[in-house]
């Protein structure tokens, strides 16, 4: 039982918890610049926690992160990184989407032929998470 918790925890499986966090759905070229300027935008408050749910692997994306970015160039942030589908209220509660700051959801994107569609699919499934969300700025990049 431990060790299959452990492979969880590993994995990205377990639930994110954090409140006030930024929050990232999807992953693209872009992700690795919005990552720096959210740094650099918390560094004021000693860093903060940068949530990106993606549908690749947890580890496949943390390794593109550590290999462009140290602890040093976050400015005390800390990314957390989860595999899964935006456009699942499973998925998005996995990242508790219902506790992120109100001016930080950011929608990369990833399928370039359909997504206004995927986009609308994933606001809506982030709105179905929590009557707060209805407050959240989504920055599509």
């Amino acid at each position: 039982m431990v060790a299959i918790r452990q492979d969880d925890l590993k994995k990205g499986k377990s639930r994110v918890i954090e409140e006030g966090h930024h929050l990232i759905l999807g992953w693209n070229d872009k992700l690795i610049p919005l990552i720096h300027e959210l740094a650099v935008a918390n560094e004021s408050e000693n860093g903060g926690v940068i949530v990106i749910l993606a549908e690749r692997e947890k580890e496949q994306m943390e390794e593109e992160i550590a290999s462009v970015f140290d602890e040093k160039s976050l400015l005390g942030s800390t990314v957390v990184c989860r595999g899964g589908n935006p456009m699942l209220v499973s998925d998005l509660e996995k990242v508790s989407a219902g506790a992120c700051k109100s001016d930080s959801l950011s929608i990369t994107r990833c399928y370039e032929s359909c997504m206004n569609s995927r986009t609308h699919a994933i606001t809506h499934s982030l709105y179905n998470t929590c009557s707060e969300c209805q407050e959240h700025h989504c920055i599509v990049q």
